[in-house]
């Protein structure tokens, strides 16, 4: 390798360690240029491409990786299926995914399949947040919870995200792996509301969200489920009684919001006529995503 490749290759390097893949991505083409047959400049720039959304070089990046080392290709292999999935090029995801040893569903169109859950780290450049998925195959899920609407993110929206574990989280008294959002893949068609209410302890609580069950869309306690933790603890496991930036409050707070997750406004209104409208607890709702 020349010493222009070498140096290329090194700014690359150090611009993708402080994460900044936009800027990564001229010195990591011009390393493979330079040195075409070096497999480590290619995974450079599918890295760099993957984190900057060119997909088509990011998939060409790993192609080319992984024809030159293909003994030593399963991160190439599976990126490969990110960028091909990000391009709907379903065939090519397809082997690549089977590349790195998943068994797949019969077919040459999108995958849809059933392997579990996880946590997924929703819009984590500008406001983060950790956000309960079901995945639908090896880098595409579908947000179960109702994140807040500064994540900018809704229930049901399909994320496309990274493969490398970045954290843990509990649900349920099971740990399930964090991973990093790439980008939003497909935005469903619900709205999110907010619900602010009053209620004396968890069981006038429970009794209202008992009120929508049945509707089309889903409702969580933010008061209860949302915390604030430092960006350290975020990639790892924080416990629960974690918080670095506000004091713990001791004891029920009356004073709550719920997130509502609607797919028509229609569903909201019978709410309001059938279950909300009559109960003291509704202070107020409000249309915030």
């Amino acid at each position: 390798m020349s010493e222009a490749a070498r140096a290329a290759m090194q700014q690359a390097d150090e611009l993708i360690a402080r994460r900044e893949f936009t800027a990564a991505l001229g010195p990591a083409r011009e390393a493979c240029l330079l040195s075409p047959e070096s497999s480590e400049a290619w995974w450079n720039l599918a890295i760099a491409a993957k984190h900057a959304h060119a997909w088509a070089d990011c998939l060409h990046a790993c192609e080319r990786s992984i024809s030159l080392t293909p003994d030593a290709s399963e991160g190439a292999c599976w990126n490969a299926g990110i960028a091909a999935t990000a391009l709907r090029q379903w065939p090519r995801a397809r082997e690549a995914w089977a590349g790195c040893g998943i068994q797949l569903p019969d077919g040459d169109g999108p995958l849809q399949m059933t392997i579990g859950h996880a946590w997924v780290r929703v819009n984590p450049q500008t406001e983060p947040e950790v956000v309960f998925c079901k995945r639908i195959d090896p880098c595409r899920a579908q947000i179960l919870s109702v994140p807040l609407p500064d994540s900018g993110r809704r229930f049901g929206d399909l994320v496309l995200h990274d493969g490398e574990r970045r954290g843990t989280r509990r649900h349920q008294q099971a740990a399930y792996a964090v991973f990093d959002e790439l980008t939003l893949y497909e935005p469903s068609d619900y709205g999110t509301w907010q619900v602010s209410v009053v209620c004396r302890d968890s069981t006038r609580r429970d009794h209202l969200l008992d009120k929508f069950e049945g509707v089309d869309g889903a409702v969580e306690d933010w008061t209860e489920n949302v915390s604030l933790i430092c960006a350290r603890c975020s990639l790892g496991e924080p416990p629960e009684d974690h918080d670095h930036d506000h004091a713990p409050t001791a004891g029920w707070q009356p004073a709550r919001r719920l997130g509502l997750a609607l797919r028509h406004e229609r569903d909201l209104k019978r709410l309001r006529r059938f279950a909300l409208g009559w109960l003291p607890e509704v202070h107020e709702v409000t249309r915030v995503l």
